[in-house]
């Protein structure tokens, strides 16, 4: 694995941890329990079981994109959806496997495959959301700077107020906005014409006689 994917094993480990804490401390307050031992035990639980999920939806990830060499955004949403499904049913058969023996592997494997696979895809589904807005907002911005005037880089009739959360978000690397050139964008279009198994060798032959027209 690369430093990307060790970050973010690491990240993710604390992250449960501290959930699991809180909701340790929660238990324990209102269950009456020592608040210590509990906060412990149930931050070192979500903790073992978040690193070992994403560890295994890491693995998952490298093998598919050694075997596949994935070229499209569309290729890399499936083998997340699929690494998130199953790093989650061999996370939750485990732990169901402790907590009430071997009978309990199968349920838990099938609650927590559910689970993680529909997590995954709310979380694809926001992401490709938000990127629609970037891109909007990016095409919008472009289209205004080539009819205005003058050299500023927000022109009169863009408001930056609108721009200002995208661009926020798209700063933190915990969030899956990021902004995207021109020339992403339209490799994003490309991939998503194949994938509707239109040729877009026509239209960019098309479209490089009309720039040829319009310089003319």
């Amino acid at each position: 694995m690369d430093a990307e994917s060790h970050k973010k094993i690491f990240n993710g480990t604390i992250f449960t941890a501290s959930a699991g804490a809180v909701f340790g401390v929660m238990n324990g307050f209102l269950n009456n329990k020592p608040l210590l031992r509990s906060t412990f035990v149930a931050g070192t639980n979500y903790g073992v079981a978040g690193c070992t999920f994403l560890y295994i939806r890491e693995a998952c990830l490298l093998y598919q994109r050694r075997s596949h060499r994935p070229t499209s955004r569309i290729t890399r949403d499936h083998e997340e959806l699929i690494s998130s499904a199953l790093a989650g049913g061999i996370t939750g058969g485990v732990w169901f496997a402790l907590l009430g023996g071997r009978r309990s592997i199968i349920p838990g494997f099938v609650v927590f495959t559910l689970l993680c696979g529909t997590g995954q895809h709310l979380y694809t589904s926001l992401r490709d959301y938000r990127r629609r807005l970037i891109l909007g907002t990016s095409r919008g911005k472009t289209e205004s700077q080539g009819s205005g005037r003058g050299t500023s880089d927000f022109p009169e009739n863009v408001d930056k107020d609108k721009t200002g959360l995208l661009d926020w978000l798209a700063a933190k690397s915990w969030s899956p906005v990021r902004k995207i050139s021109e020339e992403e964008y339209l490799r994003l279009k490309e991939d998503k014409l194949r994938a509707k198994g239109i040729d877009t060798s026509l239209i960019n032959s098309s479209n490089e006689l009309n720039d040829s027209d319009g310089k003319d």
